[in-house]
This record gives C-alpha cells, sequence and structure tokens, in this order.
C-alpha cells in the first residue's frame, strides 16, 4: 500500500525515510474523509517535501476545479505549523463571489508529516469547523496504521480494516453498522461469537451479537458479556484470558466467570477509544485450541483504534435534537467562561 522506498533528496544529497503514500490508497482515503461529511466542496492531499514545503498534489476530490489555490495555501501554512487551521468566510470562485470554510491539518507518523489534508468546505459555525477538524485527525489514525505496517500479514489486515472502516461509514445507524462489524469479525477472526457494546451513563450496554439479530438483554449471557466490557474499560487496556503474560497485575475476573458460564476457551475484550475515553468495547470468544496470538490482537487493536471514533461520530449524530441543543449551549457557554477568548471577556465584565 506504501512506497516505503529511500528517496534521494537531489538537492541536498541527503537521504530521505519518508515513506511516500501510494496514489491508490491516497484517492481512496480522500473520498472516504470527503464523503464521511456533509457539505465539502473539495478537498485535497499533498506531498510533503523535506524542505518542510509542500511538493506535490496527492489526490483532488471530487476533481479539479475552483478553489484549489486556496487548498493548496492553507496547506501550506498547516505544514509549516504542524498542527490543524481554520480560516472561516474564505472567498473564492469566479469574481471572487463565493464564501467558505477552509480546514487542514498535517496527517504525522513519530512527529512527521507523512502527507498533508486540506478540504474547502460550506461556511459554517466555528462548533462544527472544530469538529469537522476532529474527524479529519481521526481519520489520519487509519492512515498512521498503514504506514506502520510493513508485513505481509500486517498489510492483508490493513486491507480488511479499510473494507471494514467503508462499510461502517457507509451505514445510516450505528447499530447497523456495529452488527456489520461483530459479523465480519466473527467470519475475519473464526471466533465463536464476537460482541460489542456501547457505554450508556455509568454502565456498558450489549449492542450487537455476531449472527444474532435480536437477544434478550436480560439474560445471564448479556450481563456477563457486558461485566467483562465493563472490567477491561475500567482497566483501559486488553484483557485476554488466558492470558499470555501472567505476571501483569491485571483483573480478569468477569472474563472467568464468563469461560466458566459458556465453556469458551479464550476471551479477549478490546476497548473502543474515543475522542474522550472508551466508548464501548468488543469482545471476542474463541475455541480454547485457537488462542489469540500477538499479531491477531495487534490487527484488532489497530482496528478498534480506526472504527472508535467513527461509531462514536454516528452516535452522536443520532441524538436528539434537544440534545444537540444543550452541547452547543455548553460550548457556548464554555466560549464565555472557560480560559480562552480573555479580551472578549474583560469587554464583556467590563460592560
Amino acid at each position: 500500500m506504501l512506497n516505503a522506498d529511500r528517496k534521494e533528496n537531489p538537492e541536498s544529497g541527503d537521504i530521505s525515510d519518508r515513506p511516500r503514500l501510494a496514489t491508490d490508497l491516497a484517492q481512496a482515503w480522500l473520498a472516504w474523509q470527503c464523503r464521511m461529511v456533509a457539505g465539502i466542496i473539495r478537498g485535497a492531499l499533498y506531498q510533503p517535501a523535506d524542505t518542510g514545503l509542500i511538493e506535490s498534489t496527492i489526490s483532488v476530490w471530487p476533481g479539479e476545479g475552483e478553489g484549489e489555490l486556496q487548498l493548496g495555501e492553507i496547506a501550506s501554512v498547516a505544514l509549516k505549523e504542524k498542527r490543524g487551521v481554520i480560516r472561516s468566510q474564505q472567498r473564492y470562485g469566479p469574481g471572487n463571489h463565493r464564501v467558505c470554510d477552509l480546514v487542514a491539518c498535517p496527517l504525522l507518523v513519530d512527529n512527521e508529516p507523512v502527507t498533508v489534508v486540506a478540504v474547502m468546505i460550506s461556511a459554517r459555525p466555528e462548533v462544527q469547523q472544530q469538529a469537522i477538524l476532529q474527524l479529519i485527525q481521526w481519520g489520519g489514525l487509519w492512515m498512521e496504521t498503514l504506514v506502520r505496517q510493513q508485513s505481509a500479514a500486517q498489510q492483508e489486515i490493513g486491507t480488511f480494516n479499510q473494507d471494514l472502516l467503508a462499510c461502517v461509514v457507509g451505514h445510516v445507524s450505528s447499530h447497523e453498522a456495529a452488527m456489520d462489524t461483530v459479523n465480519r469479525l466473527a467470519d475475519r477472526f473464526a471466533c465463536e461469537r464476537v460482541s460489542m457494546g456501547f457505554r450508556s451513563g455509568l454502565t456498558i450496554r450489549l449492542r450487537a451479537l455476531s449472527h444474532v439479530a435480536n437477544f434478550d438483554p436480560r439474560t445471564q449471557l448479556v450481563r456477563r458479556i457486558e461485566a467483562a466490557m465493563e472490567e477491561a474499560m475500567d482497566q483501559t487496556r486488553i484483557l485476554i484470558l488466558p492470558g499470555s503474560s501472567k505476571q501483569e497485575a491485571v483483573v480478569t475476573r468477569a472474563h472467568g466467570e464468563l469461560i466458566e458460564q459458556q465453556g469458551t476457551g479464550v476471551v479477549c475484550t478490546i476497548p473502543l477509544p474515543g475522542q474522550c475515553g472508551a466508548i464501548g468495547a468488543i469482545t471476542l470468544e474463541r475455541d480454547a485450541s485457537h488462542p489469540f496470538d500477538r499479531d491477531a490482537v495487534d490487527g484488532l487493536e489497530s482496528l478498534a483504534r480506526i472504527i472508535g471514533p467513527m461509531l462514536e461520530w454516528k452516535r452522536r449524530e443520532e441524538r436528539s435534537a434537544w440534545s444537540k441543543g444543550i452541547e452547543v449551549l455548553h460550548d457556548l457557554a464554555t466560549g464565555v467562561f472557560g480560559p480562552t477568548r480573555l479580551k472578549l471577556k474583560l469587554t464583556l465584565l467590563a460592560l
């Protein structure tokens, strides 16, 4: 997927180890990112040079057109500052009669930019601009995972992750996405059962069981699985029982009870990361003759890092208009009473 060959810099004579993105990967990633967010007019990926400047355009979505000059300029700023950049109310098009917002950020691996993404969006409030920047940065986790994948087995996992992520994005609801995910994981990793649950307040609730359309949330099985998920989330780590490292001081009581009740040989639970901590977990159960090896766990962990933010985004979008309104009011209050915008607050205080 990535051409990680060393490239000689003709100007300095130095050899660069910066990986270069393949065109097909860049196009697939950019198309997925732009389709995920409503209101994106145009997007572009840029190849950074060793000099710290934009070297070339890797991919443009949906194709060449108006605003490419503005996209290149904000991408250069984001690359120079090594951070996300937002520009509001930017004019473009014939006679500069059209207005848009611009968002750009570099995607870093080991603190080095692999590519720079810039998007042109319809004008919107600052809260939504920040949300789009976060989505782009979350999407960069997938890119980072692909960059780090070297072996043939890891590349195979990367292809599976890419297909699954596209499927998750394509589903309308988080429940449908969760159901498809657990079914695919059960088939891909040869599991007897795969479960997914999401945090609801202080507890976690099971939302999907592989190859099961409906289930009774009051059954003992469901409660055992939810307890195992809470156990992993409380310790913010992957739990496997029987574990490969017995020296680590971890609590696996709920996992042991699940194995004892169901007669399953091996249980692995992986937390799903979100914007502010774990949003849920995935529990996989296998026969004792087929334990989880290190490659499988690494692949599952990279998958969780990719789909976790996407599932969180879908669940946030499913909230009621009332809940979304409360969040907007909270953000506005934070802007007024929080630690930023000191000049505005002093002016309000004086008034």
